[in-house]
């Protein structure tokens, strides 16, 4: 179990599974909430989070998000996430003088063995992290005839082994830009 969460913290979310977990441990819906994306976003607020702002982007994004509209010393912030991350928001908002701490709210893993599924039924594969697309490489999954819709172009960089007739890249890290990739 993470440790309980100061009261005067503003909650940093960069996915939809570490709002879950968050909920999971926890009735209270008082804090502050800045997360990655609209869909985590509109998620927190679906929760009950009354006050949830969006960067609109990636993690890069939010930590710009935060220097823009945040005052580094009146503001206490708790980043929210999973044991693997691309960047650190607590330290890189550490560095820039805030009063940032990271909270490891879940587990991600990689795959070990694929799950029994009939993958000749599959033509699409949605890849909303570079460890998922990595998780493929390692487990030298045939993509012949699949087409991968990578969330960012840093996601579909772990495919670079693939030789892939079709691939489909988000203009922005959003789900909505994924489903709209496979339209370009």
């Amino acid at each position: 179990m993470p440790p309980r969460l100061p009261r005067n913290v503003k909650l940093i979310i960069t996915s939809q599974n570490g709002l879950r977990a968050l909920t999971s441990f926890t009735d209270r819906r008082d804090w502050d909430v800045i997360t990655v994306g609209d869909a985590s976003a509109n998620l927190a607020r679906g929760m009950g989070f009354k006050n949830v702002t969006s960067a609109k982007g990636n993690a890069d994004d939010l930590v710009v998000h935060v220097r823009q509209d945040y005052s580094s010393k009146n503001d206490t912030f708790a980043y929210l996430s999973g044991s693997k991350v691309r960047l650190d928001i607590a330290d890189e908002l550490s560095k820039l003088g805030y009063d940032a701490v990271r909270y490891v709210y879940y587990e991600n893993t990689a795959v070990q063995n694929l799950p029994n599924v009939d993958l000749q039924k599959i033509t699409h594969i949605a890849l909303y992290s570079k460890l998922a697309a990595s998780c493929l490489e390692k487990l030298n999954v045939d993509l012949a005839g699949k087409r991968p819709v990578s969330i960012s172009a840093f996601v579909d960089a772990a495919l670079d082994n693939q030789s892939l007739a079709t691939r489909y890249i988000a203009k922005r890290p959003e789900e909505s830009a994924m489903i709209a990739a496979l339209s370009s």
